[in-house]
């Protein structure tokens, strides 16, 4: 059997390394990482000196495959996705028919639901607030309940081009959809609208490719990677660039000075990138890219120079008008805990005057 799907969990120490192979069965594996002190002689010489050498090693937690059809309908898997919310956590799938299954993290099947009628099933799933993932098909997206395994709303439709793939905006506190289109472009819909739902278009990329961009969410920015699509003959072009959008500044609008919508291009000719993998310790002061390259065996790793972006103004009217309502009712708890405060100690007050003016009294 062929792996083609594997993802890592963040959260869990050690971490959860959960794989899909051709035949639509997935096993989740507990992988442990240590270095450990290894004494080496050098060559014609009786000297050894000491070093680390770094040893993995997996264990198989579970394994399990799509549920079978009670139609006999052939399922594929698409996507796989590892959803953490404190000490829960569900292995979410995606199959060709539009259904998406949640698996308890011992392997047990939850429920699938089918949320697309469109062929191709669900492309992807990407981690969004809480419990919830975003999940798209070709010319749909929405979001779905992992805890509920239910959707949360009904799916939005896509723009005209069909969907490659999508990431979402962690600044805001009610979550916009990032799609990258199979023409190039990149758009942002906002799923809310005050209290209620939406589906708004919010604002476009600027156009830096003609091929589809794979998007990552870092720090703020929006990564695009350019990647060809499957058929069209591009596979063996040296396609190497990363794109690192500041939404901050698309926010804002554009003028008569440079947007710096774009605050980094790193490009890496004559080689053609395979994949990317963003990296950023918890202090957010380190950040390394790790890349894989077509000429090369192995994977580069890259330290990134690049300043944390600014939340836009939008995001943050967005956040407090999405939190008002749990700001007034702690604004009303404060108000009536401070009037009981005042309601108690002021009789108390006058009551130990009285009572010491009695005293000396007599």
């Amino acid at each position: 059997r062929v792996i083609r799907h594997l993802v890592v969990s963040t959260a869990q120490d050690p971490p959860l390394v959960l794989t899909g192979d051709d035949s639509g069965r997935m096993r989740v594996h507990s992988l442990k990482v240590e270095a450990r002190p290894v004494d080496k002689a050098e060559e014609g010489t009786n000297v050894t000196r000491s070093s680390s050498q770094m040893f993995a090693m997996a264990n198989l937690t579970c394994a399990f495959k799509l549920p079978r059809s009670p139609i006999g309908e052939v399922r594929e898997l698409n996507t796989v996705l590892i959803v953490e919310k404190g000490t829960q956590t569900h292995f979410v799938a995606g199959d060709t028919r539009g259904g998406i299954s949640v698996y308890s993290h011992r392997g047990f099947l939850r429920g699938r639901v089918r949320v697309t009628e469109e062929e191709g099933g669900v492309k992807g799933l990407v981690k969004s607030q809480g419990n919830s993932v975003l999940f798209y098909s070709t010319g749909s997206f929405g979001h779905f309940s992992v805890n509920n395994v239910d959707l949360l709303y009904p799916p939005c439709p896509g723009p005209s081009s069909p969907i490659f793939h999508a990431a979402v905006d962690v600044s805001y506190s009610a979550s916009r959809a990032i799609l990258a289109l199979e023409d190039g472009d990149v758009v942002v819909v906002n799923t809310a609208r005050g209290k209620s739902r939406a589906c708004d278009l919010a604002l476009k990329f600027p156009h830096v490719s003609a091929l589809p961009l794979r998007l990552h969410g870092f720090l703020d920015y929006i990564v695009g990677v350019p990647e060809p699509l499957p058929g069209l003959g591009l596979e063996g072009d040296d396609i190497a660039d990363l794109f690192f959008f500041n939404l901050a500044a698309m926010d804002a609008g554009y003028g008569i000075a440079p947007s710096r919508t774009v605050t980094l291009q790193a490009s890496f000719p004559p080689r053609r990138l395979l994949a990317v993998s963003l990296l950023a310790a918890p202090t957010g002061t380190l950040v390394r890219a790790a890349l894989r390259f077509a000429s090369s065996r192995g994977v580069e790793v890259y330290d990134v120079s690049i300043r944390p972006a600014k939340k836009s103004k939008v995001a943050k009217e967005e956040g407090a008008s999405e939190d008002g309502d749990a700001g007034s009712w702690m604004s009303w708890l404060a108000k009536a805990g401070a009037v009981l405060l005042v309601a108690i100690a002021v009789p108390l007050w006058f009551w130990r005057r009285r009572r010491k003016a009695a005293g000396a009294a007599a």
